[in-house]
């Protein structure tokens, strides 16, 4: 495994609200492990083939992952 790029974007466009502005930490991996796949995953890190990828803006959560076990949830309605 080794971290080929990793980089933080500051004060962009945002790609999910018009009026905002985000920023984003991006790293890419070469042939990323299992165990770390999964570390970051459950870090809120989200990933596209080798690059993995997760908000950071300061001020905001409108993005964030939302973990959820489908294994266990039961519908309330």
């Amino acid at each position: 495994m080794q971290i080929l790029k990793e980089t933080i974007l500051y004060d962009e466009k945002c790609s999910y609200l018009e009026e905002r502005l985000q920023s984003n930490h991006d790293k890419v991996i070469d042939e990323c492990s299992m165990e770390y796949c999964h570390k970051l995953i459950q870090q809120g890190w989200r990933r596209f083939g080798a690059m993995f990828f997760r908000p950071i803006c300061p001020h905001c959560t409108a993005c964030e992952s939302v973990k959820i076990d489908v294994k266990n949830y039961h519908f309330s309605k």
